[in-house]
């Protein structure tokens, strides 16, 4: 990683020889330790079942009579 940062910092100048992208990618180390877990699972968030949301269903009620009015006067000031 190390090296791709270089090499975007120095985009705009030549790179001398040994130290363009391939060069420095192909000399490049590989961890030797053994993982006691899977990298899979480094960038998973924690979450617990109480903090997780549900979906839950829209509450849907009928309009009261003066909603009804302000909605009328509404479309009647549009079409005026």
């Amino acid at each position: 990683m190390r090296a791709i940062y270089d090499c975007l910092d120095g985009l705009h100048e030549h790179a001398d020889e040994g130290e363009d992208l391939f060069s420095r990618l192909a000399y490049a180390l590989t961890d030797r330790y053994q993982r006691q877990g899977s990298k899979k699972a480094r960038f998973r968030p924690k979450q617990s079942e109480k903090k997780k949301k549900k979906i839950k269903r829209p509450d849907v009620r009928e309009m009261t009579n003066d909603e009804r009015e302000k909605l009328h006067e509404i479309d009647y000031e549009i079409a005026a």
